[in-house]
């Protein structure tokens, strides 16, 4: 009986080793690894630190786009001052070629002078860089992963393109790349942005390096792509800088005030949308868009359609798209978070829908005068949270307590059985032996 016992105890605690339950398991277990490609403009500021304050993700590498709003320096130290800012440990960030793949398409510069000197506000100042460039790092991190890796890009594509044309194989360790960019059934946002651009059908992060574009459609990636139709249904309004005037508890929470408050002319405008912010939450919590699959390309031709995305059976890539978003059930999940008040949440399945047609321009960042700064938090509301607790064990956790337990029970039962007289003889006998 005792070798009985010995073995089904083993098997049980075979299967607590190999088991988890979700309170008390280690937290990096239940995180995802995601890697942020980023021109650093005002909007992926918010993005950033809104991915920084997730507690279900694990920020692994930030890459700068040298394509993008700020040049290569500043754009690094600004993504190590977020981290700081936000009291994470070390990410490593590095930035890439500060070139397109082909063509010379460029943000307007005083849009890049305003992003270099972060729109007249402050972060923490760091040393810490890698000794890598954008693609070498990128690389690393997806192939080391042992996990397959998030990629959330929010500029140009200019970095995510030269590494997987690079290394294709890096497609295979990736659960998906979040894209925000491209105007599928809406108008673009280059013309609007009044800089002198006949093209009333491209969106800056695509028309930028339209090239880089089609390489990452065409990798074979899992690819979500976030365009103007999902970001044109998450304005930001007068309404939520007041939401977040009254209510930012948090130093990320009070940054992304403090920006918002530079640019409150913009606000005020109603041409300011949420566009990374929302491409960074739709990464971690599906259920705030409703998708739809086609095949896109992007026109690379110079002219008046430069950048554009378009449908394309013959020679686009399969490329999941998000037509629609919920601008309000998003400000609550990027206020809370910031706010860092977020429970972990359960992610839903993707759901497809018609596409919802948006025809608001996207016209040029502008700042005016700034407005006061209260602190006053508010009650907001909080994501419904996942169950915790043994409801939430793993079928191998039960079934190794019920061993356990049927196992104890059965010994104790076994030694507390009175022995006969015959096997007491034995016993006795035996030991005279």
């Amino acid at each position: 009986m005792r070798r009985v016992f010995g073995v089904l105890v083993l098997f049980a605690l075979i299967l607590i080793s190999q088991s988890c339950v979700r309170p008390v398991c280690s937290e990096t277990q239940l995180k995802t690894p995601l890697l942020i490609d980023t021109d650093m403009d005002f909007n992926d500021l918010m993005a950033i630190l809104y991915l920084l304050q997730r507690p279900d993700v694990s920020i692994k590498a930030i890459t700068v786009e040298g394509t993008g709003e700020t040049h290569c320096e500043p754009g690094v130290q600004h993504a190590l001052g977020l981290v700081a800012l936000a009291g994470g440990e070390d990410i490593p960030v590095a930035c890439g070629r500060e070139t397109p793949l082909r063509g010379s398409h460029t943000f307007p510069e005083s849009w890049r002078g305003a992003a270099d000197n972060l729109y007249g506000l402050t972060l923490p100042k760091t040393a810490t860089t890698s000794g890598q460039n954008a693609v070498e790092l990128m690389t690393s991190v997806i192939q080391s992963s042992p996990q397959k890796v998030v990629l959330v890009t929010l500029g140009p594509l200019t970095n995510v393109a030269e590494a997987l044309e690079t290394t294709p194989s890096l497609a295979n360790n990736l659960e998906m790349i979040y894209i925000m960019g491209g105007a599928v059934k809406v108008p673009g946002n280059i013309a609007s942005s009044g800089v002198g651009l006949d093209n009333e059908v491209a969106e800056w992060n695509i028309y930028v390096d339209p090239h880089a574009a089609n390489i990452v459609l065409k990798s074979g990636a899992p690819i979500t792509l976030v365009p103007l139709d999902a970001t044109n249904d998450a304005p930001l309004t007068t309404s939520f800088h007041k939401q977040i005037k009254d209510y930012h508890t948090t130093p990320e929470a009070t940054f992304v005030f403090d920006l918002l408050t530079k640019l409150y002319g913009l606000i005020e405008s109603g041409g300011y949308y949420f566009w990374d912010p929302l491409t960074a939450a739709i990464s971690t919590d599906e259920s705030l868009a409703t998708f739809q699959t086609m095949r896109l390309a992007v026109v690379e031709e110079e002219g008046p359609e430069s950048g554009r995305t378009v449908n394309s059976t013959d020679n686009g890539g399969t490329v999941r798209v998000a037509v629609s978003a919920n601008g309000q059930s998003f400000e609550g999940i990027f206020l809370q978070t910031l706010n860092n008040q977020l429970t972990t949440t359960t992610t839903t399945t993707t759901t497809t829908s018609p596409p919802t047609t948006t025809t608001t321009p996207t016209p040029t960042p502008t700042t005016t005068s700034p407005t006061s700064t209260t602190t006053s938090p508010t009650t907001t509301t909080i994501p419904t949270a996942t169950p915790t607790g043994l409801g939430m064990a793993e079928p191998a956790v039960i079934m190794a307590i019920i061993v356990a337990g049927a196992t104890i029970a059965a010994f104790f039962i076994t030694r507390r059985r009175p022995a006969s007289p015959h096997s007491n003889k034995i016993s006795t006998n035996s030991a005279r032996h």
